[in-house]
């Protein structure tokens, strides 16, 4: 590829994870231009175009596919749209970038890995925790740190009030789930990643619809409709792994719980263990236990540093940094969950074909 010639990148939705975070994650790129935007909406498409300076807008992201020519294809739709628009940007002959998650079922993921296996082209699922400053600071600490084996992973996302109502997320066709594939999907890739990506075997999982079913309680953040929301508003589950590790995992939306917000994940190993993304390793030399806290910096925001390893990978005709065998997983484990939830029994899972 040459590296004189600007990057061209194609932008379909334009809701607030698009003008918030992608947006000025492209601006920080000095090879490439976002020459398009795609939106439903009028007003949205047209204010962003003017606000970035976007010299086209389409109402249909099909039409921009067919007139425009991409070198990448940035989508920031509502999620139950992403398989659908990953698999018509690859077979356009783009570069695809999308936000998670990369499906709303597994049999969508797997539709993508095998049209992805048939082209040339570098799809990536924006999973910005990765690029965390706290996450980065803590992987370079643990680079020379030998915390041993990571034998148990407790991952928590828990909010006590904040559901959002939009129909988007609160109505399954759309979303794929509630809290868990909201806010499950930055956990267990996190989490999974930090352990070293063990093969998964076992999943079990819970999720529950009862506080969001009341109509006495209340958001911080929109009203709900209760009649039509058909996701959880709590979900709880445990991964087991071929190494004999385990991961478990809280979400909510809506939960009895002090905090109002509670965002966690704690990795233990046999020689020590961390947090995130409080920072904090902790360990014990000579019956002498010990705590390190990491000073938290600003650094560059996630989407922003993930955008430009993104952009590195393309120009260097490199692997994506994540794997999207990687992000189809997580879409595995996730359906996986809530098929153990309505068997209420474990659910043994196949290897994915990568291929």
């Amino acid at each position: 590829m040459q590296e004189n010639v600007p990057l061209r990148v194609g932008l379909i939705g334009v809701g607030g994870i698009a003008r918030g975070q992608h947006l000025p994650g492209w601006a920080a790129c000095s090879d490439v231009e976002v020459v398009a935007v795609a939106d439903v909406s009028e007003e949205m498409r047209t204010s962003t175009a003017e606000k970035f300076n976007i010299p086209h807008t389409f109402s249909d992201y099909r039409e921009m596919l067919s007139q425009a020519k991409f070198d990448i294809v940035d989508i920031c739709a509502p999620s139950a749209l992403h398989a659908r628009m990953i698999l018509d940007s690859l077979a356009a002959g783009c570069h695809v970038l999308c936000e998670k998650p990369m499906a709303t079922c597994f049999e969508d993921a797997q539709k993508i890995l095998a049209a992805l296996h048939k082209t040339d082209r570098k799809l990536m699922i924006a999973q910005q925790f990765r690029y965390d400053p706290m996450t980065l600071q803590l992987r370079k600490f643990l680079a020379d740190l030998n915390i041993g084996d990571i034998y148990y992973t407790r991952a928590q996302w828990l909010r006590r009030r904040f559901l959002p109502g939009q129909a988007t997320f609160t109505q399954k066709h759309l979303s794929g789930g509630g809290p868990l594939y909201d806010l499950g999907v930055h956990l267990i890739d996190l989490a999974w990643w930090m352990m070293g990506n063990p093969q998964p075997t076992h999943v079990s999982g819970g999720v529950y619809n009862l506080l969001a079913k009341r109509t006495d309680l209340g958001s911080d953040w929109t009203d709900w409709n209760p009649e039509t929301m058909d996701v959880e508003d709590f979900a709880a589950g445990t991964i087991r792994f071929e190494n004999g590790s385990i991961l478990s995992l809280e979400t909510s939306w809506l939960a009895f719980q002090p905090e109002a917000e509670t965002t966690q994940i704690q990795w233990f190993g046999s020689k020590g263990g961390f947090q995130w993304p409080q920072g904090t390793i902790v360990g014990e030399t000579n019956r002498i236990p010990w705590d390190t806290q990491i000073r938290k910096h600003q650094g560059t925001p996630a989407h922003t540093a993930l955008i430009l390893d993104y952009v590195k990978a393309i120009r260097e005709e490199r692997p994506v940094p994540i794997d999207p065998v990687q992000s189809a997983q997580i879409i595995q484990l996730l359906d996986a969950m809530y098929q153990s939830a309505e068997k209420k029994q474990e659910i043994t899972l196949p290897k994915i074909d990568a291929e």
